[in-house]
């Protein structure tokens, strides 16, 4: 009787169980998909010191597992000498601006250059080690940005 008993209130589950597996089965296709972006590859790739003049042209870009674009023809034009902000409503672009010139992802449609350059034709690790990004997370920093600066320059 209490085996019944257990098997019919199992049997509750089920639904939620379907759900998980159809989640579990998406989560292993996004986990298994190749990224485009090659880490690895260093064959004629450019390590020139980089000044940092960027440049966005008509970059449009929507996540790979999205239908809707986050960026729709950006121009943009940086010189190396300035200091700039992004800034916006969340959900408007401006982490993915950074992920882009990271190369994280590419773009869907147009180019980002940097000193000239197309983004692509330098090698990653380089190109990564040479940008320095100071993101807006409250939850990392507990200070003044130069007492976190001061802190994590002796830590690291």
């Amino acid at each position: 009787m209490v085996g019944a008993l257990g098997a019919g209130n199992a049997t509750n589950a089920l639904p939620e169980a379907g759900s998980a597996k159809q989640a579990a089965i998406e989560l292993f296709k996004l986990i298994d998909m190749k990224s485009e972006i090659d880490i690895k590859d260093e064959e004629g790739k450019i390590t020139k010191e980089i000044v940092g003049n960027i440049e966005f042209r008509n970059v449009s870009f929507k996540y790979p597992t999205r239908a809707q674009y986050i960026l729709k023809n950006l121009n943009l034009k940086i010189n190396a000498s300035n200091k700039i902000a992004l800034v916006g409503p969340s959900g408007c672009g401006k982490s993915t601006v950074i992920q882009l010139l990271q190369r994280f992802y590419d773009t869907t449609s147009g180019e980002i250059f940097l000193d000239g350059v197309d983004i692509r034709k330098y090698n990653l690790k380089h190109l990564r080690q040479s940008l320095g990004i100071v993101s807006q997370e409250p939850v990392l920093f507990n200070g003044t940005i130069e007492e976190n600066i001061k802190y994590y320059s002796i830590s690291s």
